[in-house]
């Protein structure tokens, strides 16, 4: 299945990181690395077919602020 995320409310132009890691820290997908302006954004998070069930951590960058969060992917 796919996730999706939000980020809520960005108040400013800001250079913008969404980014799926493996527990053991490996990037498995990038889902935004890029400049965004103001304003309320949904990414879509589709695994390729060899990711596996199991946890994994999205790390969210905003300008000079990380928040990071596990979540559970199941197939």
């Amino acid at each position: 299945g796919n996730h999706v995320f939000f980020i809520n409310s960005l108040n400013f132009l800001s250079f913008v990181s969404l980014s799926i890691f493996d527990l053991n820290g490996r990037l498995i997908d990038t889902l935004i690395e890029s400049n965004k302006g103001v304003g309320n954004y949904s990414v879509v998070w589709a695994p390729s077919a060899v990711v596996s069930s199991g946890n994994y951590l999205i790390r969210l960058e905003i300008g000079e602020e990380t928040f990071t969060q596990q979540i559970t992917f199941l197939k």
